[in-house]
């Protein structure tokens, strides 16, 4: 089994969170970032690494984790944990600009157009996840 880690990459504009999706190499489908994780690294890690290679974006993993999910490649099955990276920088150039075109959208967007295979019961954690977080950020500064 191969060990993935990805990030599903939102910013918050206008209270409103917008979601990243990037391209596969094929330009077939819109992806998340994720990818193989290195020995040394920890999931979280490599979910920061891989949004910031595939899709020129970096920020912070919000808690909890969203879960696992698995699919067939390489004559293998990928085991991918995945995460929330709520975003606080924007690159201009990054590693695989050259291939990847990223697209900013809306949850129900988001919904529609990304990558089948993760379970859409992983994806339904993400609102809660945020609203929460929302939730903790306001206690903190008061609002």
């Amino acid at each position: 089994m191969i060990q993935q880690s990805g990030a599903v990459p939102i910013l918050f504009q206008n209270d409103e969170p917008v979601f990243l999706v990037i391209n596969n190499r094929n330009r077939t489908r819109w992806l998340v970032p994720k990818g193989i994780v290195e020995e040394g690294h920890t999931l979280a890690e490599t979910a920061v690494k891989e949004a910031m290679e595939e899709a020129g974006v970096t920020g912070e993993i919000l808690e909890p984790h969203l879960g696992v999910y698995t699919y067939r490649k390489w004559d293998d099955i990928c085991s991918v944990d995945m995460f929330i990276l709520s975003v606080n920088k924007i690159h201009e150039t990054w590693e695989e600009d050259f291939f990847r075109e990223r697209r900013w959208i809306t949850w129900n967007e988001f919904l529609d157009v990304v990558d089948v295979r993760i379970p859409r019961s992983l994806l339904d954690k993400i609102p809660e996840v945020l609203k929460r977080t929302n939730n903790l950020k306001k206690k903190e500064t008061g609002t």
